[in-house]
C-alpha cells in the first residue's frame, strides 16, 4: 500500500497547477486517489477505526 501511496506523488511532481494544465493535474490527482482508495478500501477502513478508537480509548484510565 506505500509503493501504491508513493505513486501518488508522481501524479503531481512537476506539473503545472495553473490554467488548463492545472486543471487536468488535479483531476488526475483526483482520479489516481479514488482509485487508490478503492484498491485498498479495506486496509484504510481498519486503519481509520483504529484511529477512531484510538482517539476515544486514550482517556480511559487503567
Amino acid at each position: 500500500m506505500a509503493k501504491e501511496g508513493a505513486g501518488l506523488k508522481d501524479l503531481v511532481a512537476d506539473k503545472s497547477w495553473a490554467g488548463k494544465t492545472g486543471y487536468q493535474t488535479a483531476e488526475e490527482l483526483v482520479d489516481g486517489f479514488l482509485t487508490f482508495w478503492r484498491d485498498n478500501e479495506a486496509i484504510l477502513r481498519v486503519v481509520t477505526l483504529g484511529s477512531a478508537e484510538g482517539t476515544s480509548g486514550s482517556s480511559r484510565s487503567a
